[in-house]
């Protein structure tokens, strides 16, 4: 089972989080891989025992009896078979090992086995290597653009920047969502694409008209970095890509895959385009 085969090669052993202890150590671990910065708490033990009480989805990935990794989702409509997953996080020292691949495929398993067919998500647009895991990785997709989804949040990975969010819908038995799992590799190809979004030549954002089925929209290398570097050009990117990934989602388009190496989206262009 590609789950199993995924902690075993990450060193990892995943399982439901279910005392008071479990889920202190996972707020623990949240607020270490988050660091809020106004002394709040990304989640908190309350919520995590009330959402295990729903029997949803609270798993960590252990090392020994140390948390390195965390997952939490809810349910999603009733009608919609879909769960939607809310957290998920891995401490710097498991960086490298593919222990977040392992959680979610975990979840995906976990998910398939009570009949859940979508698992959705939100993520920060800017953030390329988070784009990576979930569009080129595990095989999602992304249609819809949300502008300030959660308001402000005060930490260390956002500064204070607006919150905007991708919607990650991962169908769990496509054929994309099939074959990363298996971790088949060759017989991925991009589709030919026009660029409408680049990086200029001192990381600032380049705007480009395209009249292609397939764009690219570039991201910056490190948004969290340039946060912290020069907050300015990190709001500059963040309204670029906005305005111009943003639209092409409002018009019907998707995100269909990520560029690792070009640092960009692929994006198909919706009827309207």
């Amino acid at each position: 089972m590609a789950a199993e085969e995924a902690a075993n090669r990450s060193g990892v052993r995943i399982r439901p989080l279910t005392s008071i202890g479990d889920m202190r150590e996972c707020v623990e671990l949240i607020n270490a891989i988050w660091r809020p910065t106004d002394e709040s708490s990304i989640m908190n033990v309350e919520v995590l025992q009330a959402l295990a009480g729903t029997e949803t989805y609270i798993c960590g990935a252990f090392a020994g009896e140390l948390m390195l990794g965390v997952c939490v989702g809810m349910w999603g409509k009733p009608s919609a078979l879909s769960l939607h997953s809310h957290i998920a996080g891995v401490t710097d020292s498991a960086r490298g090992r593919d222990v977040g691949f392992a959680l979610k495929l975990h979840q995906r398993a976990w998910a398939l086995e009570r009949g859940i067919t979508t698992i959705t998500w939100t993520f920060d647009p800017l953030v390329s290597r988070n784009a990576h895991f979930n569009l080129s990785k595990l095989g999602g997709i992304a249609r819809v653009y949300h502008v300030n989804h959660y308001g402000t949040i005060l930490d260390d990975l956002n500064g204070n920047d607006e919150s905007d969010r991708l919607k990650l819908e991962w169908v769990l038995e496509s054929p994309r969502a099939i074959s990363r799992a298996a971790l088949e590799k060759g017989n991925r190809t991009l589709a030919p694409s026009e660029s409408v979004v680049s990086r200029g030549p001192l990381g600032q954002p380049s705007v480009h008209a395209s009249s292609a089925a397939h764009v690219t929209v570039a991201v910056p290398t490190d948004i969290e970095a340039l946060r912290h570097s020069d907050p300015s050009l990190a709001s500059e990117w963040r309204l670029v890509v906005r305005q111009v990934l943003g639209t092409l989602l409002l018009d019907g388009g998707q995100v269909e895959d990520f560029d690792q190496r070009a640092g960009a989206y692929i994006v198909s262009k919706g009827p309207t385009g």
